[in-house]
């Protein structure tokens, strides 16, 4: 899909493999790691408020398709699928050119087809893997580098004073720069039984944002809290609860999906996890975030937005600040060390 639909047999065809097999349009800017930290300067000229509308992609969406309540200029973020996981890579500079076995894994994770049609013949691929180096050259700065981050969250009792709905104490986030998360799809088969054990390509990821997180209730009217328990009791009495109506149950169904958009600019070093395998550290901006009442984005409870869509290349003061942190963050030792 990102490289060709097919590659015919014949060195005709590798004469122009760089035209019919590298077509990628990808939507974000990306910004590799330098010895000497991130240039303030640059970054902050370069970070633009640009607007994306496109359908290619690993996990790309197209706006046309998003509702009503979506419409108008924004940002898309990609969903931390393994195949936009391995474009991030790329755009972040982890992976080098040189480095041969990141160029074939990437060929795997992306053009399984192609790697089980061709890499038996050494010959033959040995040529797709120079144009496959000779396109991430070309093409990784424009590989994605904003992604968006679920997190599962529970709601406790509404509070009438404060306007708010209290999130449980075991689901808060009093305040927290990291995270560590899987790609959804991080146990599935890719292309061949046993590639995921082989894979060079982290599929846990250590997220630290350039400021603290804390989420510990929804601020949400009354009118709006009232319809959100309604619509709970419904699905309850719909789903589970046809015969009589549980109070604890009510509760345990009082769910909500934190979803949080970053803008990556840099990677650190693999690092331990805690899921016992080796965890990618990735440093970004958290641009904003979005609570829904359904993993699917039905019916947006609260959204919070760090960038400003106001006018074209304006950065608003707190997302100014995540940057200053990043620079701060990148003097001495580096980033993440």
């Amino acid at each position: 899909m990102y490289l060709m639909k097919t590659y015919k047999d014949n060195k005709k065809c590798f004469g122009t493999l760089l035209v019919c097999m590298f077509l990628i349009s990808f939507a974000a800017a990306s910004y590799a790691n330098s010895e000497n930290g991130i240039d303030l300067e640059r970054l902050l000229s370069d970070y633009k408020d640009q607007y994306y509308d496109y359908n290619e992609g690993p996990g790309a969406e197209s706006l046309a398709n998003l509702g009503a309540e979506d419409a108008g200029p924004k940002y898309i973020y990609e969903k931390p699928y393994f195949k936009a996981i391995s474009h991030l890579y790329w755009a972040l500079g982890y992976h080098k050119i040189e480095n041969i076995k990141a160029v074939d894994q990437y060929m795997i994770i992306n053009e399984c087809d192609m790697y089980t049609n061709f890499s038996p013949d050494e010959l033959e691929w040995k040529e797709i893997r120079t144009a496959t180096q000779r396109f991430l050259t070309k093409n990784k700065g424009d590989f994605p580098t904003r992604f968006e981050f679920e997190i599962p969250l529970k709601l406790g009792d509404y509070d009438k004073k404060r306007q708010t709905f209290n999130i449980l104490k075991e689901y808060q986030i009093a305040s927290s720069r990291r995270f560590e998360f899987l790609v959804k799809d991080f146990n599935m088969n890719l292309c061949f039984p046993g590639f995921m054990a082989q894979s060079i390509y982290p599929t846990n990821l250590i997220v630290e944002y350039s400021r603290p997180v804390r989420i510990i209730g929804i601020p949400m009217s009354e009118e709006s809290a009232n319809a959100y328990i309604k619509g709970r009791r419904r699905f309850m009495i719909e789903k589970y609860d046809k015969d009589y109506h549980s109070a604890q149950l009510l509760k345990n169904l009082r769910n909500a999906y934190l979803v949080m958009k970053v803008k990556f600019f840099t990677h650190g070093k693999l690092t331990p996890g805690r899921r016992g395998q080796d965890a990618l550290q990735l440093m970004g901006v958290l641009e904003g975030y979005d609570i829904y009442e359904s993993i699917n984005k039905q019916n947006l409870m609260y959204s919070e937005s760090y960038v400003s869509f106001k006018k074209e290349g304006a950065v608003n003061v707190m997302l100014q600040e995540q940057l200053e942190f990043l620079r701060k963050k990148s003097e001495g030792k580096g980033m993440l060390h």
